[in-house]
């Protein structure tokens, strides 16, 4: 398997990409994750996935990575929550960056 395809398949699964740490515990398939960055039409912010990532949303994140690693499980959410406010941080960084690819698609 190519390293591509392995990035390829670990976004797909909803894993924290390894190139920008959020500081958030990686996903295990039975881990329930939630979707902290900014909404897209057919996934609000704050979504819940539990049985994995749907289709639909790993091919946005296909198209945009840094939706992926706006993906947090819900061990987590809570402290990923308090960062998203603090400017400059990783996840505040994330979640600018993936709003300006996103736009006004909600």
């Amino acid at each position: 398997m190519t390293e591509e395809n392995k990035v390829k398949k670990e976004r797909a699964s909803g894993k924290v990409d390894a190139q920008i740490d959020v500081k958030a515990e990686p996903a295990t398939k039975a881990e329930t994750m939630v979707y902290i960055g900014p909404g897209l039409a057919l996934v609000p912010q704050f979504s819940v996935f539990s049985n994995g990532v749907p289709s639909y949303l790993a091919r946005e994140i296909e198209k945009r990575p840094v939706l992926g690693q706006l993906l947090v499980s819900v061990k987590s959410l809570s402290m990923a929550q308090e960062k998203l406010k603090v400017i400059g941080s990783k996840e505040y960084v994330l979640y600018q960056e993936a709003q300006k690819q996103v736009g006004s698609e909600t």
